[in-house]
């Protein structure tokens, strides 16, 4: 659901830089009748909205503070801490509209722009999962990265590694068959020694390092960028 409704962040964005923001704020507002046309019709629509603003802004499952991924804040759920206090709405909006705010300013693309959301998302959300990172590591290759990349490419592999059963990534009937095999009681004891709070929450602070090391770069880059005399942005023209 995180990467069907990512792209909704840009908008405010495209409407900041755009030289025609009546056009496309109409364009804004047909497509999103046209989507809400579909829920409308297919589901259950006070449902939904319910699950994006509560759901999705509430660090619990059924009243019970949960996390999952690779978040640093699977720690205290690890630890059984029932009541934890989410971030979502204190800190991650707050940094969304300061980031709208300094488009201009300081002359994000919205590469920066998203990459900046992403990791600010990582560092503070308490659900980051592996399939969150396809979009972190495309950004990064938009920018010719490498290391980034790599790094963004490693870090939900390793945690897939440490936390799934591999074969079901090669066949699901040997994730069925888990237990009625030499291969299926390897896997159980793999994961038994993997899949704890020792081996994944040392994991999640190493990966939560790197969030805010890059964050910590790109804003660097961004600031050194500004300050040159020669302004550069990020298309490669200059001011």
């Amino acid at each position: 659901a995180f990467i069907k409704i990512f792209p909704a962040i840009l908008i405010p964005y495209i409407l900041l830089k755009s030289d025609r923001k009546m056009r496309d704020l109409l364009y804004v507002i047909l497509i999103s009748l046209i989507s809400i046309m579909f829920y409308v019709k297919a589901g259950n629509p006070l449902q939904d909205i319910e699950v994006l603003i509560y759901s999705r802004g509430v660090a619990t499952v059924n009243g019970y503070f949960f996390a999952n991924g690779i978040t640093w804040q699977i720690i205290p759920m690890y630890l059984g801490v029932k009541h934890f206090p989410t971030f979502f709405p204190y800190l991650l909006i707050p940094i969304y509209f300061i980031l709208l705010y300094l488009v201009k300013r300081l002359n994000l693309s919205i590469i920066e722009f998203s990459l900046i959301f992403l990791l600010s998302f990582f560092i503070f959300y308490n659900f980051v999962n592996p399939q969150y990172f396809v979009m972190i590591v495309s950004l990064f290759l938009l920018l010719e990265k490498r290391r980034y990349v790599i790094l963004f490419s490693l870090i939900p592999s390793i945690y897939v590694l440490l936390n799934y059963s591999l074969p079901y990534f090669v066949n699901y009937y040997y994730s069925y068959n888990y237990f009625s095999s030499i291969l299926g009681l390897g896997e159980s004891l793999r994961l038994y020694l993997t899949d704890n709070i020792v081996a994944i929450g040392g994991f999640a602070l190493i990966a939560t390092a790197a969030y805010i090391l890059t964050f910590r770069d790109i804003l660097l880059e961004i600031i050194s960028r500004n300050k040159s005399p020669d302004r550069v942005t990020p298309s490669g023209e200059n001011i």
